[in-house]
């Protein structure tokens, strides 16, 4: 709340997106939208997939398919898409154009054509006007951008591009502020109206502080799921549980040693991002109240499905159906779960 208005603490990019929609269709219900954006991110991400397969140079085989599905129904997106709460759809909405960046960012690595990389950072700066964290991801664009063979004037022409895209969308992104709060760097978090949960935390240690680390490793990566005997079969904590406890899958990413020297800048550039990402999730105050799984890690979960992708051939296939059952299972019945207790 700033000066009797409402607002909300994000970009102005999911706003944008369903003006359209909006103007041609009608009022929808917040439901059928974030579900609709859901659906179109699980398309692309097959896409993304595909894109990797190429770049690999590896022949497509049914673990498309596989992990398409454990994208859609296996990870704290599924359960994002069916309650359709603001901070859930912005993030969904947020995560289209990040998924199309990434698309020609892949792209770009076996064509090596400027062009895609450019059109890549256009949307990468599209999720950062939904979601400002997406530029903790920067260091991988940049990562891959140099470990890329190109030539003087193909640098050159890149640089140019992203500069003008990045000055236009910093300025409207500026304005926006300034309009809503009287300073370009003011994006309304100061303001934002916490749970009760982390309004005492917040207080006495500030938005970032070293004390939440380990808070936060415990609900993003370890808090298990607990089995009941009533439908659905599972009691969960509100304020999150693990990665790997809710998509065990992900604990496929141990595998990733065994490909490194094979893709390691590759390797090394997505988890250069990851890396930056999570660290500042881990040093936050919150734990992103109320859900099922962790929403504050929605953001990595296609990095992460990328490098499992790498490991593939190094992974017994029985391994990867046992952990992409269980991961369908805890989040099916997770958002299940969330609906019954939100």
């Amino acid at each position: 709340v700033y000066k009797g208005a409402v607002y909300l603490p994000w970009g102005p990019f999911p706003a944008v997106a369903l003006m359209p929609l909006f103007t041609f269709v009608g009022t929808l219900s917040d439901r059928v939208y974030t579900a609709l954006f859901g659906a179109l991110n699980v398309g692309i991400f097959y896409l993304v997939l595909i894109e990797l397969y190429r770049y690999l140079q590896r022949k497509r085989d049914s673990f498309l398919y596989v992990l398409t599905l454990f994208f859609g129904f296996g990870t704290v997106h599924f359960s994002m898409t069916t309650i359709a709460r603001v901070w859930f759809t912005s993030q969904v909405l947020s995560l289209t154009p990040f998924l199309c960046s990434l698309l020609f960012l892949i792209r770009f690595l076996y064509t090596k054509k400027p062009v895609f990389y450019i059109i890549s950072f256009g949307f990468f700066l599209l999720a950062f006007m939904g979601r400002v964290w997406y530029i903790f991801f920067l260091p991988t664009y940049v990562l891959l951008l140099l470990t890329t063979t190109l030539n003087r004037k193909q640098l050159s022409s890149i640089a140019l591009f992203v500069f003008i895209f990045s000055m236009i969308v910093f300025r409207f992104y500026g304005l926006y502020n300034f309009r809503r709060f009287g300073s370009v760097f003011e994006t309304g978090y100061n303001y934002q109206r916490e749970s009760q949960e982390f309004i005492s935390a917040r207080a006495q240690f500030g938005r970032y502080n070293p004390r939440y680390f380990l808070q936060n490793v415990w609900y993003e990566l370890l808090n298990p799921v607990m089995v009941s005997y009533t439908f659905p079969f599972i009691s969960a904590d509100k304020m999150g549980n693990g990665l790997f406890a809710t998509s065990p899958l992900f604990l496929l990413l141990f595998f990733i040693p065994k490909v490194y020297k094979k893709y390691k800048w590759f390797i090394l550039s997505c988890s250069a991002g990851v890396l930056f990402f999570v660290m500042q999730t881990l040093l936050f105050f919150g734990t992103g109240y109320s859900q099922f799984g962790h929403r504050y890690l929605l953001e990595i979960i296609p990095f992460l499905i990328l490098l499992i992708v790498c490991a593939l051939p190094y992974i017994n296939k029985k391994l990867v159906y046992v952990t992409l059952i269980f991961s369908l299972f805890f989040h099916s019945m997770g958002a299940v779960w969330l609906v019954m207790n939100y």
